[in-house]
């Protein structure tokens, strides 16, 4: 088959979509959307049988999808609808999401449903979930997607609330006030909302910092205890903050303006001069469960384990 990408970049998924079909004899052009007017060129020239968008963050032209199927890749369960789903996700605490294969329609992810997958959520950052089991899952239902249009019998099932399999509703994009929070609240709050932003476009500090400054990098912490908002350790380039419950490590700051993302103690070295280090090597044991560092090793009988996460 000629199938044609249209995508926003050539990110992660597009790639792994790309050899995966590749690989499977398909013949696959990339086009990353610029006008209207040049998209309906390149799709004029090249004549593809499918259109797929792995990875899309504008409207296909309508003179497109009237005259193509357009294959969309939505990171969210049947149903769900929205540019925000992976963050709706994590923020909202779902147990299982999915991957939906739908055809590009008048109203933004409305169209019929040609294919789904669903995966267990880890506890992880939304691009984590991204490169992991989002990919994977958009993998396997592009697949099934495939193999239904080459089938002239299949009919992609029609979006219909009413439906029981439809799990999914409408979101609005997430906006800054959904991710605010205080210190005062509890780790586990302020660690989704930092899981949910991460890795763009970042949690939002205003409080603590000499300026507007985003989060990334969230741990908890089991043994270390502060105000809520207090810097109380560094470790390895990372912050342990206080928080309504315990506290958290922070391993990430980048400024709202201009910055650039790097180890929380480079960019706010000046706020840390008192702040106490919290050393921990690789194979100390930790009496408490939860903590950051970068490596560590687990012994179980003969065999050692080493852990690692940059």
């Amino acid at each position: 088959m000629r199938i044609l990408f249209l995508v926003t970049s050539h990110n992660g998924l597009s790639q792994r979509l790309y050899c995966e079909l590749v690989s499977d004899n398909q013949e696959v052009q990339i086009h990353v959307l610029d006008t209207d007017e040049q998209t309906i060129s390149v799709v004029e020239d090249y004549l593809p049988d499918l259109i797929i968008a792995p990875f899309l963050k504008a409207a296909i032209p309508k003179l497109i999808w009237e005259k193509y199927v357009c294959l969309i890749v939505h990171p969210g369960i049947v149903g769900d609808r929205g540019p925000s789903a992976l963050d709706w996700a994590i923020m909202r605490k779902e147990a299982i999401w999915g991957v939906t294969i739908l055809q590009a329609a008048e109203d933004m992810d409305a169209g019929d449903i040609w294919a789904s997958e669903e995966f267990e959520m880890r506890n992880a950052t939304k691009s984590n979930l991204y490169r992991h089991e989002v990919t994977q899952a958009a993998s396997s239902a592009i697949k099934k997607a495939i193999a239904n249009f080459k089938n002239k019998s299949f009919e992609p099932q029609v979006l219909d609330y009413n439906h029981p399999s439809v799990k999914g509703n409408w979101n609005d994009p997430i906006k800054r006030k959904d991710r605010t929070f205080e210190w005062s609240d509890t780790t586990t709050s302020i660690i989704r909302k930092v899981q949910a932003a991460d890795s763009s476009p970042g949690l939002l500090e205003t409080r603590i910092f000499d300026e507007p400054l985003y989060m990334y990098g969230a741990h908890p912490e089991s043994i270390l205890k502060g105000q809520p908002g207090e810097i109380i350790a560094k470790r390895n380039g990372a912050i342990c903050v206080g928080t309504g419950d315990g506290s958290l490590w922070i391993t990430h700051l980048k400024k709202k303006k201009g910055g650039v993302k790097n180890k929380s103690a480079n960019v706010i070295n000046s706020l840390l001069i008192e702040v106490p280090e919290a050393p921990l090597d690789a194979f100390d044991s930790y009496k408490g469960q939860d903590t950051f560092r970068e490596i560590w090793v687990e012994e179980d009988g003969d065999v050692l384990y080493i852990n690692f996460d940059f």
